[in-house]
């Protein structure tokens, strides 16, 4: 295999990932033996790129992972026509809140959070991520359908993931974290 056609290789991996690749999953996908040549590789596709809108970057150093993603000067365009979906952490604990207790009402993720939940309670019922119904003063919440296809779980797999102790365990540390921090 010559060069071009391991870093188009690639390339392809890449853009059709909606994950980062690890330097592991890359030897194996490509058939390589040492990292040290797919690293060349992925420098010759970096240079290929140079005249697109597009780069390879090292999204995690640890664990030698890389993804392709829209050079800043055209991000302005790309959001234009992707839902924002980068989740604050914030938003992240309410969902996880919500998972955990659904269904709930509004004014108890308030009474937990803080006052500072309504931005992001609003952010996530306008994409869908959680849905509310009225209920006497507040709302009741629920999990929306692109929480399920964020988080690429199906209805069924979410009874017997939350349900579990560890999930309930690892939520609720997770939120006494976030109430040390913030409180």
């Amino acid at each position: 295999m010559s060069k071009d056609v391991i870093a188009d290789k690639i390339i392809s991996l890449l853009f059709a990932s909606a994950n980062p690749i690890s330097e592991d999953k890359f030897l194996k996908f490509l058939n390589l033996k040492d990292k040290k040549t797919l690293r060349k590789h992925i420098k010759i596709a970096e240079e290929k790129l140079t005249n697109l809108p597009l780069k390879i970057v090292l999204y995690d150093e640890k664990n030698k992972e890389y993804k392709m993603t829209v050079k800043k000067e055209f991000l302005d365009v790309v959001k234009l026509l992707t839902p924002e979906t980068e989740l604050s952490k914030l938003s992240l604990e309410i969902l996880a809140l919500v998972a955990y207790n659904e269904p709930i009402l509004q004014s108890e993720v308030v009474n937990k959070i803080g006052t500072q939940a309504y931005e992001p309670l609003k952010f996530l019922r306008e994409k869908n991520f959680i849905v509310r119904q009225p209920k006497g003063r507040s709302f009741i919440l629920k999990l929306g359908e692109n929480f399920y296809k964020y988080f690429e779980i199906s209805e069924s797999e979410k009874k017997k993931l939350f349900s579990s102790k560890a999930f309930k365990t690892k939520t609720q540390k997770s939120l006494e974290e976030f109430e040390k921090e913030n409180y």
